[in-house]
C-alpha cells in the first residue's frame, strides 16, 4: 500500500507492506522495496458500486482489467505526454480513482486533485485556467452546477480538449449550455461505465458531434477498445438497432465479480448484465435510458427520469428534481409520475402552489400525460449517493412512507 505516513502507522493490516508517500523522495535509484510477483488475474482492489437503486457492493477489479480499461482510454483520450489532468471527483468513485489516479500515473501525465465537493467548482475551473488543464471530467450535475454558478471572467480553459461527462445520465442540455458559458465547443464528451466494467464503456470520441436518438436520448458514444455492448430483451434474445433493452458488456476491463458473490449477475460467455436499459444505433452508438428500476413504466412504455427532471430543473425556483413511478396497487403494470422538487427557499414560501402547478404544466407538455403529484420539499431532501447520484430506492421509500414533505 503507498499511503501518507499518519496512514502507515495507523494501519494494522496483517501482512500488508507499506510505503509512507514521504520517503520515496529520499530512495536512490533501485533502492525501493522488492515489488511482489502479481499475477494479472489477481484482485487489484475492491470498487464499491454506487447503490443508486440497491446497497453498495464491492465489485473485485484485476491487474489485468485495470491496465486494459486505462489502455483503452489511452487510445480514446488520444492522451499525450503533456496532457495536464485536474479533477475534483471523489477518489472513491471510480471515475475519480481510475480516470485521475491510477490514469495520470499510468499515462505519465501530472494531475491536480482538488477537494471534492461541489463548492469546489469555482476552484475546479479556476485550477484548470491556471494549469493550462488538456484533460478533465466529472458528472453531469458537477457541469450543470457550474454553468449555473461559476463566473467565466478571467478564465483561460482553451487548452480543455478532453472533459469526460459521465457518473450518471447525461443531458444534451448540460454539455451545451456549460460549453456556451464558458467559451469551449466540441470538449465535454459524453459517457457511460461502471464499477463492474472498472470505468469506461464507452464515449463520445474527440470530433464527433453530439447525437440524440429519436426519443431525445444523447449518444455516450460507441464502446472502449476491448468492450463489446449487446441489447437483449427480458428472454435474452439479441435486439436489432434502435430497439430498447437490457444492456450487456463483455471484454477484458469487466469485473472479476462481487466479494463474497462471485456469480452474480455474470451471464454465460462473459456477458455482464449492467442493470441499465438503452438501445445502439445502427452506428453503434449507445444511448442509456437509466436503471431498470428506476425507469417509469405506463402503458407498456419506459420513461427515463431523466426526461421529466431536465424539464423540472430548468423552471425558475426548482432547485433539483427527481422523478418516480408509482402505481397502486403496486405491481399493476403502470404507474404514475411523481414529481419531487426542492425549492430554492429553506422554508415555504406563498409562491409554492404555483410553482407546482408550473412544474406539473411543464412536464405534461414534455411527455403527453399529467404527473399524478408534485412533492415540494426544502433543499437537499431527495437522497443521493456520496456521488451525487439520486437513490431512487429510497425516494420511493420516503415517498410511500409519506415522508416528503
Amino acid at each position: 500500500m503507498l499511503a501518507d505516513l499518519e496512514t502507515a502507522v495507523s494501519s494494522d493490516i496483517d501482512g500488508l507492506r507499506i510505503v509512507p508517500v514521504e520517503d520515496m523522495h529520499r530512495m536512490q535509484a533501485g533502492s525501493a522495496p522488492p515489488l511482489a510477483d502479481i499475477e494479472p488475474d489477481e484482485i487489484a482492489y475492491l470498487q464499491f458500486t454506487s447503490g443508486t437503486t440497491g446497497e453498495p457492493r464491492a465489485a473485485m477489479i484485476s491487474h489485468r482489467s485495470l491496465l486494459a480499461s486505462l489502455h483503452a482510454a489511452l487510445i480514446r483520450l488520444d492522451v499525450r505526454p503533456t496532457d495536464v489532468f485536474v479533477s475534483w471527483v471523489p477518489l472513491y468513485h471510480d471515475l475519480g480513482l481510475v480516470r485521475f489516479v491510477f490514469g495520470p500515473l499510468f499515462f505519465g501525465c501530472p494531475v491536480y486533485l482538488l477537494q471534492p465537493s461541489i463548492t469546489s467548482l469555482q476552484s475546479w475551473l479556476e485550477t484548470a485556467s491556471r494549469v493550462r488543464a488538456t484533460i478533465t471530467g466529472g458528472p453531469d450535475f458537477g457541469y450543470r452546477i457550474a454553468a449555473r454558478t461559476v463566473d467565466p471572467a478571467g478564465l483561460e480553459l482553451s487548452t480543455l480538449r478532453f472533459a469526460t461527462n459521465g457518473g450518471e445520465p447525461t443531458r444534451r442540455s448540460t454539455i451545451e449550455h456549460f460549453e456556451q458559458r464558458f467559451g469551449l465547443s466540441g470538449v465535454v464528451r459524453p459517457g457511460y461505465g461502471l464499477a463492474e466494467a472498472t470505468l469506461g464503456v464507452t464515449s463520445l470520441a474527440t470530433g464527433e458531434s453530439l447525437r440524440t436518438d429519436n426519443a431525445g436520448n444523447l449518444s455516450c458514444g460507441r464502446p472502449f477498445d476491448g468492450i463489446e455492448i449487446k441489447i437483449v430483451d427480458a428472454e435474452g434474445t439479441t435486439l436489432p438497432a434502435n430497439r430498447a433493452g437490457d444492456i450487456l458488456v463483455r471484454g477484458t476491463p469487466v469485473f472479476s465479480g462481487y466479494l463474497n458473490a462471485p456469480d452474480v449477475q455474470i451471464l454465460c460467455d462473459g456477458w455482464l448484465n449492467t442493470g441499465d436499459i438503452g438501445s445502439l444505433d445502427d452506428d453503434g452508438h449507445l444511448y442509456v435510458l437509466g436503471r431498470s428500476r428506476a425507469l417509469i413504466k405506463r402503458a407498456g412504455a419506459m420513461i427515463a427520469p431523466r426526461e421529466i427532471e431536465e424539464v423540472a430543473d430548468q423552471i425558475d425556483g426548482v432547485r433539483f428534481s427527481a422523478a418516480i413511478g408509482h402505481s397502486d396497487p403496486p405491481q399493476s403494470g403502470t404507474e404514475d409520475v411523481i414529481v419531487i422538487a426542492e425549492v430554492r427557499a429553506a422554508s415555504p414560501t406563498s409562491e409554492e402552489p404555483s410553482l407546482a402547478k408550473v412544474i406539473a404544466s411543464e412536464v405534461t407538455r414534455a411527455i403527453g400525460f399529467s404527473p399524478r403529484e408534485v412533492v415540494l420539499v426544502p433543499p437537499r431532501t431527495i437522497p443521493r449517493t456520496q456521488s451525487g447520484k439520486i437513490q431512487y430506492d429510497e425516494l420511493q421509500r420516503l415517498y410511500r412512507q409519506g415522508k416528503l414533505e
